[in-house]
């Protein structure tokens, strides 16, 4: 990255001299180094040099030397070529490399970061309530800083893992003041207690990871995920839908079991926890889901019990897994769609109901108070009399 940014900068020097260094920078920021796609890399092929040679211009054919068909090269054009096309790619930031995502999963669960945790501190589950407020505030927040600050947690808990005797009611800031020396480099959303993270009690700090890395996938790594998860995963549609339609049915949908694991968002919470922590690593994509789905580190507390009862077919593979989380997906807003709809019906039904039942009363109403007319003698004078 340093040598191609060296690269740009020269051509940038050579054919822009005249604006500053500065302005040009300012112009086109630079990517970040873990954003990096294809089209941001200097790529020059021997392909790409014949294409500059033959079809832009950057040679004449000297018909008047010998009478030959010696070839001239325009070395200034075929720089000036190569200057415009490296100018159009962006500089790589170099300087600052964002830590959110860890591979401790990476070893056997029995030495997983999360399962020394709640050896050590017995962990609970942040009330609902809570839990909204705390995404609401994290989704008002630059996606930059979400990132350092679980970056910042994943420093942490490897202080954590070893922390024996901790009172659960102990906040975050306090058990990090403890516990860790050098704090200059963690996020002020540790340490400030203006913010509400610094005084959560320790009981709830995966909970409260969990909720920021399923918002980083939202936001984040949805962009990001491997190609290898998106393309060429199933043969064809019907696969596909095999593939989502058999993991449904041995999981959420199984008869037997718990109605904890019959909610359809704590499975997408564990899928997404499964690319971020597992699959953005170098592995095999080709081996059986099972082998990670039964993991205890993937799971929240309460549900670690009923992983006996997950059997997900061997035909199901971790490449598998985000086409899974698609599917799921659609269908959870498809039936919110329908339940929305049957909603909206018995709305209309019952406010129909309503203004039936009241237009009978106002009939029955106008019908027992109603004038009656009588007639008195000849002249056939109409008076109005009320009961």
């Amino acid at each position: 990255a340093k040598f191609q940014n060296s690269i740009i900068n020269f051509c940038k020097y050579i054919t822009i001299s005249q604006i500053l260094h500065e302005d040009i920078e300012r112009k086109q920021p630079a990517i970040e180094i873990q954003k990096i796609k294809k089209e941001h890399l200097l790529v020059i092929w021997s392909e790409v040099i014949d294409t500059i040679l033959r079809e832009e211009n950057s040679y004449i054919i000297n018909y008047e030397y010998g009478k030959t068909k010696e070839v001239i090269y325009d070395y200034d054009e075929i720089e000036t070529r190569l200057c415009n096309r490296i100018n159009r790619i962006r500089l790589i930031d170099t300087e600052n490399f964002n830590y959110f995502n860890y591979q401790f999963e990476l070893y056997h669960q029995d030495v997983s970061l999360f399962n020394d945790i709640r050896r050590n501190i017995k962990q609970e589950q942040i009330s609902t309530d809570e839990k909204v407020k705390l995404q609401q505030y994290l989704r008002n927040t630059k996606m930059d800083d979400v990132r350092q600050f679980l970056g910042s947690l994943d420093y942490v808990f490897t202080y954590f893992r070893h922390a024996t005797g901790r009172p659960t009611t102990s906040t975050l800031k306090k058990s990090v003041k403890i516990l860790i020396h050098n704090t200059s480099d963690l996020h002020s959303y540790i340490l400030n207690e203006q913010y509400p993270f610094a005084n959560i009690p320790l009981k709830y700090v995966i909970n409260l990871y969990e909720l920021i890395e399923e918002l980083v996938f939202d936001e984040v790594m949805r962009n990001y995920v491997k190609q290898e998860l998106i393309t060429d995963v199933c043969v064809n549609e019907e696969e596909k839908e095999n593939i989502i339609g058999q993991f449904v049915g041995s999981t959420y949908m199984l008869d037997n079991i718990s109605q904890q694991l019959k909610d359809p968002r704590v499975w997408l919470s564990v899928l997404k926890r499964l690319i971020i922590r597992v699959i953005t690593a170098n592995i095999d994509l080709n081996v059986s889901m099972q082998i990670y789905i039964e993991r205890t580190d993937l799971w929240n507390e309460d549900l670690i019990q009923y992983l006996d009862l997950i059997k997900i077919n061997d035909n199901i593979l971790v490449r598998h897994t985000y086409v899974i989380l698609e599917g799921i997906e659609a269908k959870l807003k498809q039936s919110n769609n329908l339940n929305t709809d049957n909603k909206t019906n018995n709305e209309s039904i019952n406010i129909r109901d309503w203004c039936q039942t009241k237009t009978e009363d106002i009939n029955r109403l106008t019908t027992l108070t109603a004038p009656e007319v009588t007639t008195i003698g000849n002249n056939k004078k109409k008076k109005l009399r009320v009961d």
